[in-house]
């Protein structure tokens, strides 16, 4: 049996991603009591709803082509598993909400979660074909923008 990718899936996975990381930081920024956290989460969220213009920009472009590559295994399958993996256990609103998370643990949450998407949009990049590169490549760089804003935020604030 052979399954197929097109770029285009690979934009839809990435604006799923953004959907669930903006939810995340939206909860963050309603339910933190720091109010640079609270100013650092909902500028996040918002970055998440650009990615995910920019991400649906990419899918109308890519769908476009329409290019297909045909693989032996279910590579899109497993990556959509990932995926839901990421969201359900680390982009997962309901941790952030009422739970009393703290701010050390909510950055950590998502200084983790981009890290995940980063290694996941990686993992991406060396089982598929070059095709795939430059979406890719526009992915990585959007979500490395806000591991070291995050990362910059947990070194300069002493949590």
């Amino acid at each position: 049996m052979a399954f197929y990718v097109e770029a285009a899936d690979i934009a839809r996975m990435a604006m799923d991603i953004e959907d669930a990381g903006q939810q995340f930081y939206n909860k963050l920024a309603a339910t933190s009591a720091d109010a640079r956290a609270k100013s650092l989460f909902a500028y996040l969220a918002n970055q998440e709803g650009q990615h995910k213009l920019i991400f649906g920009t990419i899918l109308q472009q890519t769908a476009q082509d329409q290019k297909q590559q045909e693989y032996v295994i279910d590579i899109l399958g497993q990556m959509k598993t990932i995926i839901d993996d990421l969201r359900a256990f680390v982009f997962n609103a309901e941790k952030a909400s009422g739970t009393g998370i703290d701010l050390p643990a909510a950055v950590t949450l998502a200084i983790h979660g981009e890290s995940e998407s980063i290694r996941i949009y990686s993992e991406m990049g060396r089982v598929l074909t070059e095709t795939f590169t430059p979406v890719l490549e526009k992915v990585i760089a959007e979500e490395q923008k806000h591991f070291k804003i995050l990362q910059d935020f947990q070194n300069n604030k002493a949590i």
